[in-house]
């Protein structure tokens, strides 16, 4: 369809074969003029049918049948209003137009298809409905020379005819019980590939750089934001307090609450996009019935093991942990539903203790 090489006889440019349209306007690139009229704005990602490097290919010899894929673009250049302006082709109708010079009365006809650019209602879930509390092990805490009970520490000790004379060994107790979750996000707006595997990778925020999946534990009025997820990149950090993330950076520059980066999808085409998260006994709101923890693990991407390693802030008198009955929630949000609109999805999970 380039211009200058004349016409044919239904007035479209020599050359025209097939073209793609959003809401009956062609797919070009934000430079090319149409109707008079050019992009005042910048668009983001593939800028027109020409840039996707869309060609038409026969499927085998002698089939008749061509193809071709192409990645449907987030924004396009919309020039309906006269000024041309970068707009989102969620909610738009997606049409392909294709000339044939030649049907079978010799004559040149357009066939055409369309389909409607909608969205899908995301949603969250854990893999259980009810966790076990996490545990320690005997170097999480301050030995004891006298005493062979638990004694205010969150430890699983094996039966008594295994413990000495003190629970001091890591022999009598069952040792490391970290609680390693599994989070499922179905959400086929983020399968956008032909083919292969593709990736939830997106900043609610382009300043704070966080993913739409929240990671929290609540007590009653107290929580603790675990860490985010589904942005681009992994972040260091720390748990913080509250429910609201904290974007703001500590003193040696780490951000407060950590990001864990991208979540990947299951398969090449299933929609649903999965991520596993270890959670510690600590990880809990803070409280007076928590045991004195003497070694943190890490999140803010250093070797230390104080408790700022781990947290945002001490609780004077208090220390951090997991207890029974805490629920741990996780909060997705769709940037865009079936409506179109931005949307929240949860699940949550209690921890629980059992006979």
């Amino acid at each position: 369809g380039k211009s200058g090489y004349g016409q044919n006889s239904v007035g479209d440019a020599n050359g025209r074969m097939l073209d793609i349209t959003f809401d009956d306007e062609l797919w070009l690139e934000s430079s090319s003029s149409n109707n008079s009229t050019t992009c005042s704005t910048a668009v983001s990602g593939t800028d027109g049918l020409a840039e996707a490097g869309f060609t038409l290919v026969e499927t085998g010899k002698n089939t008749g049948v061509f193809t071709g894929d192409f990645q449907v673009p987030a924004e396009y250049c919309a020039r309906s209003s006269g000024t041309g302006s970068a707009s989102t082709t969620m909610g738009t109708d997606i049409e392909v137009n294709y000339v044939d010079y030649r049907d079978a009365s010799g004559e040149i006809i357009e066939v055409g298809d369309g389909a409607g650019i909608r969205g899908n209602t995301g949603s969250v879930s854990l893999d259980r409905t009810v966790y076990p509390v996490p545990f320690g092990q005997i170097s999480d805490f301050a030995a004891e020379s006298s005493k062979a009970t638990p004694n205010g520490r969150s430890l699983f000790p094996l039966h008594g005819g295994a413990i000495t004379s003190a629970l001091d060994a890591a022999t009598e107790t069952l040792g490391n019980g970290d609680l390693t979750i599994h989070i499922r996000v179905d959400d086929p707006d983020y399968d956008v590939s032909a083919a292969g595997e593709d990736q939830i990778a997106e900043n609610t925020s382009t300043t704070s750089k966080r993913g739409p999946l929240k990671i929290y534990v609540a007590r009653g009025s107290d929580s603790v934001t675990l860490a985010t997820a589904g942005g681009d990149v992994v972040q260091n950090g720390v748990i913080t307090q509250g429910t609201t993330v904290d974007v703001t950076t500590t003193g040696d520059g780490v951000d407060r609450t950590r990001e864990l980066g991208p979540i990947l999808e299951t398969a090449p085409d299933s929609g649903v996009f999965e991520l596993d998260m270890t959670i510690r006994y600590t990880d809990g709101p803070a409280s007076a019935d928590c045991p004195t923890t003497n070694s943190f693990t890490a999140t803010d991407g250093t070797a230390g093991t104080d408790e700022s390693d781990r947290f945002v802030a001490s609780d004077s008198g208090k220390e951090y942990c997991i207890l029974q009955g805490d629920v741990l929630t996780v909060e997705y949000t769709d940037q865009n539903d079936a409506s179109g609109n931005e949307a929240v999805a949860y699940d949550s999970a209690t921890f629980d203790l059992r006979n």
